[in-house]
């Protein structure tokens, strides 16, 4: 039981360091899209 606990701890952490990792770049694409609309619209 214990190492099943282990097991899912460790689950649950690269779980949340992925969760992380995909915040970090919706929020470089986001701020990616934008300087690409800013760009169209000057045109």
């Amino acid at each position: 039981m214990s190492q099943e606990k282990g097991r899912l701890e460790e689950l649950i952490t690269k779980l949340k360091q992925k969760r992380n990792e995909f915040r970090v770049q919706i929020h470089l694409a986001k701020a990616e899209v934008n300087d690409e609309w800013q760009e169209l619209e000057k045109k």
